[in-house]
């Protein structure tokens, strides 16, 4: 009968935990997945305001291209206003020419002496041209007379 009691006293004070236990854990597992959520929104958050940093680095781009060209065509314009002193203005009208025949001149100088030092240590000629046009030269070139042939069509766009 003791022992009737004792497991009845026992087996029932259990169950009546077992409830709270319930609770208990509940409760961890509800933290938890408040703790996840919280992570999740953060995480959105994150990549809400990198796309917004994303588009207004793109806004920031085309307003700063967009005043860099308007401020090439202004110096296209200043450049164009003659002073009424003969010698300025012509002094002022071979700055360009001059600085780049000088340039493309040290460069073809540059470029002539690497070919002639190839061909003195017997590279074939064929290779030695191959090898002294690169994309690089091209890229070169073909900068050199955007600037010459695009300014005439910009300059004459402003007119």
């Amino acid at each position: 009968m003791i022992l009737e009691t004792l497991l009845g006293g026992v087996g029932g004070g259990l169950l009546r935990l077992a409830p709270e236990v319930m609770k208990i854990l509940d409760a961890k597992n509800e933290r938890a997945h408040e703790l996840e959520m919280t992570r999740l929104s953060i995480e959105a958050d994150k990549a809400k305001a990198a796309d917004a940093l994303a588009a207004q680095r793109e806004v920031n781009d085309g307003a700063f291209n967009a005043s860099a060209l308007q401020a090439l065509m202004e110096g296209i314009k200043a450049q164009a206003i003659v002073t009424g002193v003969k010698w300025i203005d012509g002094l002022s009208s071979l700055v360009r020419p001059t600085l780049t025949f000088a340039l493309f001149g040290l460069y073809a100088a540059a470029r002539t002496a690497t070919f002639f030092l190839g061909w003195q240590s017997g590279t074939p000629v064929l290779q030695l041209l191959a090898a002294t046009w690169t994309a690089e030269d091209q890229v070169m070139l073909a900068g050199m007379m955007n600037f010459w042939f695009l300014d005439r069509v910009i300059f004459k766009a402003l007119k």
